[in-house]
Order: C-alpha cells, then sequence, then structure tokens
C-alpha cells in the first residue's frame, strides 16, 4: 500500500492507483500547486477537498468495477 504524507496526515493509494502512472503524475501535480497557496487553512480545505472528491470517485470506480465483473461472471457460468 502507498500512501502519501499531505499537511502532515497520512493518505492512502489504493493499489490499482498506485500503479498508475498518469494519476500520480497529476496528483503529485496537483499537491505541488496547492503546496504554492501561502494561507494553509484555504491549501488545507483545497487539498482535503479534492482527497474527498477522489475518494468518492474511487468508490463508484471500484463499485462499477465489482458490478460488471459480477455480471460478466454471472453471464459465464
Amino acid at each position: 500500500m502507498r500512501y502519501l504524507v499531505v499537511a502532515n496526515k497520512s493518505i492512502k493509494i489504493n493499489k490499482w492507483k498506485q500503479s498508475d502512472e498518469k494519476y500520480i503524475f497529476e496528483l503529485q501535480k496537483f499537491l505541488d500547486r496547492a503546496s504554492n497557496i501561502e494561507d494553509n487553512e484555504l491549501k488545507n480545505s483545497l487539498i482535503f477537498q479534492m482527497l474527498k472528491c477522489d475518494s468518492a470517485l474511487t468508490k463508484l470506480a471500484e463499485k462499477m468495477f465489482k458490478k460488471f465483473y459480477l455480471k460478466g461472471y454471472r453471464k459465464n457460468k
């Protein structure tokens, strides 16, 4: 499991997202840009809101993966 440390908090990155270099690149790019924001409250708020959005999208994607996997599994059984 891979973790990012953001604002002194450790953030878990799902295994399937760790191997996607484009995802890691874009996430790092966002965090690099956010780190240039001088207002710490605003910076942390933006980072954590983006991470909440990423988490919600991840849960949705995993739910869809499971749905399509089960659909394919039932079809081939």
